[in-house]
């Protein structure tokens, strides 16, 4: 017999519950910690947004390739296509970075959904005025760009989300975001080509970005850091050279 917290209890008893325990610790360990989300509402209106905005790009990307072929029948055409999205992405992910160290970041990520919604809508206008191919190049292509400006911000405000020991958790929940929205977005977007058409595809994009700007709008304020405010940074090229000479150092 042992005594534990004023109860007396079978030694055998003892060792089941530990074993229960031991057993349980590793199926908690392949599980996501949604303790973050419980106790911070901004983080779960920030998710939420996530979601929706993965979700509609998964859709665009599928549909612009598709529309591409529809028009040319040239698969180099889709490839050149999607390499046309590689340096805009590039450039607005280097511009980001440079500019959540000065702005606001609620309001930044707020102006990159308005931006990609509008590109999305361009490319369902496109579809009733033509076709035409440059629009396919061109409107991804900034769509890319300003999805590296919401990238940098969306990871700028995480962190101001939850505790610093939370911050792993809350990047695992963004990446499962993003990683079932790769495999639900397609499947979706080929389901809706084959049924209501590639408009029909634009517009639920450019709906998934209003969700998306609704969501970012009810997080609180997200200013800049104290320590870059009161410094007077400022987004920019000589920003951007100095962020690249830190890392190369």
């Amino acid at each position: 017999m042992r005594v534990r917290s004023g109860t007396v209890e079978t030694q055998e008893e003892f060792g089941v519950g530990e074993r229960t325990e031991q057993r349980a610790r590793p199926a908690r360990r392949l599980l996501i910690d949604l303790t973050p989300l419980r106790r911070s509402r901004d983080l779960r209106c920030l998710v939420l947004g996530e979601l929706s905005s993965v979700f509609g790009t998964q859709l665009t990307t599928v549909a612009v390739p598709y529309q591409v072929y529809e028009l040319t029948r040239s698969s180099l055409d889709v490839g050149l296509a999607s390499l046309a999205q590689l340096f805009p992405l590039i450039a607005g992910s280097l511009l980001g970075g440079s500019a959540v160290d000065a702005l606001d970041r609620r309001r930044l990520l707020m102006v990159a959904q308005v931006l990609m919604a509008a590109c999305s809508a361009g490319l369902a206008v496109n579809v009733d005025l033509g076709p035409s191919l440059w629009p396919l190049f061109v409107l991804p292509a900034l769509a890319a760009g300003f999805g590296g400006l919401d990238d940098a911000g969306r990871n700028a405000i995480v962190p101001n989300l939850v505790r610093r020991s939370e911050v792993p958790t809350a990047n695992a929940i963004f990446q499962a975001l993003f990683q079932l929205g790769l495999v639900v977005g397609p499947a979706v977007a080929g389901l809706l080509l084959a049924g209501a058409g590639i408009r029909f595809v634009y517009w639920m994009d450019v709906a998934s970005f209003g969700l998306s700007l609704l969501a970012v709008f009810l997080i609180s304020p997200q200013p800049p850091s104290p320590a870059t405010g009161a410094a007077g940074h400022r987004p920019g090229l000589r920003s951007i050279i100095e962020g690249l000479s830190f890392v190369r150092g």
